[in-house]
């Protein structure tokens, strides 16, 4: 899923600059669609309020962000099911471990119920 992520996200930035040439074009339609409403705007002013080139690379932040954000979701919930997965067997390596039953395999039957109650 991190691939797809990334390859898209890499696929945007190449495809930057024909979107902010669309988007350039699309600012100059909206500029004339509205003087030919009457709304005067200055041409300079409307350049700085709405650059093309900043919208899109704020797109493109946000997307490089995104894909971040996703791969280290992932990473934790990889991470989640190892320990999920490992606490089955741990009471068992624990008393191996430790030579027999003892006072903390109760302790930690109990906190092992105690986590499982946690996580529903």
């Amino acid at each position: 899923m991190g691939a797809i992520v990334g390859a898209s996200i890499r696929d945007f930035r190449g495809d930057l600059p024909e979107y902010q040439a669309r988007l350039q074009v699309m600012s100059e339609v909206v500029l004339n669609w509205l003087a030919v409403r009457g709304i005067e705007v200055d041409p300079e002013l409307w350049t700085q309020t709405v650059n093309p080139s900043v919208v899109m690379q704020m797109a493109g932040n946000t997307l490089a962000s995104f894909g971040n954000v996703m791969t280290n979701a992932f990473l934790i919930l990889l991470t989640v099911i190892f320990i999920l997965a490992e606490e089955v067997g741990f009471a068992d390596k624990l008393v191996q471990a430790r030579g027999g039953a003892t006072a903390s395999r109760v302790a930690l039957d109990e906190f092992t119920e105690s986590v499982n109650r946690y996580l529903g």
